[in-house]
């Protein structure tokens, strides 16, 4: 556990001194268990200082937490805007998530054309789903 205590000081240390790729790996740890006890309360938290510094990927993760309305509060506006910021830094699965919304009309208005043309971004980038 000391290697893991150490790790989190690391990336703690990294993340303040503006490398926010270091608050995306802690909030994935928190949030999938990786070397520590689930919290996802605290996941979100470094997620969203990661989504704060412009990191596409957990723009993404808040995205969809405020989608699920569990550990944040449900919330579509922020969703959308999340997915919007992480498609513009070219984020693949923001772009995927955000189509499957539209071509269902899932808590957005059903807009076919723009689900087809981020369904086809995304699989331009190569994303499993798309």
């Amino acid at each position: 556990q000391t290697s893991i205590d150490e790790l989190i000081l690391q990336l703690e240390k990294a993340a303040e001194e503006g490398q926010t790729g270091a608050y995306a790996v802690l909030g994935d740890m928190y949030n999938f268990g990786q070397g520590v006890k689930v919290d996802h309360t605290k996941g979100a938290d470094y997620w969203k200082r990661a989504a704060d510094g412009d990191h596409p990927d957990t723009m993404c993760n808040l995205a969809n937490l405020h989608y699920e309305g569990v550990t944040l509060p449900q919330d579509i506006g922020k969703m959308l805007d999340l997915y919007e910021r992480a498609i513009a830094m070219g984020c693949e699965g923001a772009e995927h998530n955000l189509a499957c919304l539209l071509r269902d009309g899932d808590c957005v208005e059903r807009n076919l054309p723009r689900a087809l043309e981020l369904f086809q971004s995304a699989a331009a980038k190569k994303h499993l789903g798309a």
